[in-house]
């Protein structure tokens, strides 16, 4: 390949913007994830969107920390309000954020399941952008729930890309709720922290 090609090649690479929201990277060993990410994607920016302040564990409230991320040349913290609750279940993210950052990326990834009510916020974003949407999935044993949720992470499956699971079992389940978009496993080797 001539070096002109390779240069082109490289600026194409460089231009892909990835846009994670993860509510729990208050927490150093989710932050560590994002770092790795950023790291193995040298030609890809990645920004990462994190609340100022999330109780990821009960009873113990956590808050951004610059302490918490290296200078890694190509991730960029964006740190945003989530609305309504700091409870992962209940809680939106700041929709005005949520739909720029949509906009302007290539790929958009969320650590939210999709039976979760912020899943619905990157379902409706997505519908006017060419952002591919990636999900997030743990849930290794099959859940009922009632037809509300049952319907939300019907159209979340229906509208995401692709998912990342946990687990063999999450894969297996989303399979046959009827998901046929690409999965892929993560190993985010994360240890239980218990509250004090």
């Amino acid at each position: 390949m001539s070096d002109n090609n390779s240069n082109a090649m490289s600026h194409k690479l460089r231009s892909i913007t990835i846009s994670v929201f993860w509510h729990a990277a208050v927490e150093k060993h989710y932050a560590n994830f994002i770092e790795e990410l950023a790291k193995a994607l040298p030609h890809c920016q990645v920004d990462l969107y994190v609340p100022r302040e999330w109780e990821e564990f009960p009873g113990r409230k956590s808050s951004l920390s610059p302490t918490s991320f290296s200078n890694t040349i190509n991730l960029k913290i964006i740190p945003t309000k989530t609305l309504l609750s700091k409870k992962y279940k209940f809680f939106f993210w700041n929709p005005i954020e949520l739909a720029r950052a949509i906009r302007k990326s290539h790929v958009t990834i969320t650590f939210t399941e999709p039976y979760i009510l912020s899943a619905l916020q990157f379902c409706l974003a997505k519908r006017n952008s060419k952002s591919k949407l990636v999900l997030f999935s743990a849930q290794n044993i099959y859940k009922d729930f009632p037809a509300i949720i049952t319907q939300l992470e019907k159209w979340a499956l229906q509208s995401s890309d692709s998912v990342m699971i946990c687990n063999d079992e999450a894969g297996a389940i989303l399979t046959k709720k009827g998901f046929t978009g690409s999965l892929f496993k993560l190993k985010l080797g994360i240890p239980f922290v218990p509250s004090d």
